[in-house]
């Protein structure tokens, strides 16, 4: 979980594993939807096509825009179930790892290099410095009590 505060104008950061996940880039829109769960975030696309950005002859499925294009070439390709790239050799942005894993990685890179900085620690993560900074914490406050 991730907490951020508002700033006086009602603003909030996202965090850049979350821009990473739903695929925003810097100036895209987001479009805001309350539900009974809370508030969902998704990428606006403006009617146009979600995979080549056609605004023509559109069709809506499952929450996506898409162009019959588009909607041509998924019915003609091959279905796969999986990838054929080992888990082990996806970016590390891709990989999703419990709070553990994840503390247990970022303790073995500091003390491995502990010259690195906090950026290149993030990189090397494939995570966002400021969440690097929390994982910092967490991990103080796990010695502290051990």
């Amino acid at each position: 979980m991730i907490v951020r505060p508002l700033d006086n104008l009602g603003r909030i950061v996202l965090p850049k594993e979350l821009r990473g996940m739903l695929g925003i880039e810097d100036s895209d829109l987001v479009e805001f939807f309350v539900t009974e769960d809370g508030l969902m975030i998704k990428k606006y696309y403006a009617g146009a096509c979600r995979f080549c950005g056609i605004v023509n002859q559109l069709a809506y499925f499952k929450g996506c825009i898409i162009c019959s294009d588009c909607i041509q070439l998924l019915k003609a390709s091959e279905v796969v179930s999986k990838p054929d790239v080992p888990p082990g050799e996806l970016p590390a942005k891709f990989k999703r790892r419990g709070l553990e894993v994840t503390l247990q990685e970022l303790s073995a890179l500091l003390e491995q290099y502990p010259e690195k900085s906090q950026y290149e620690i993030a990189a090397m993560m494939g995570l966002s410095p400021s969440r690097i900074s929390q994982l910092k914490k967490q991990l103080n406050i796990k010695q502290l009590m051990s």
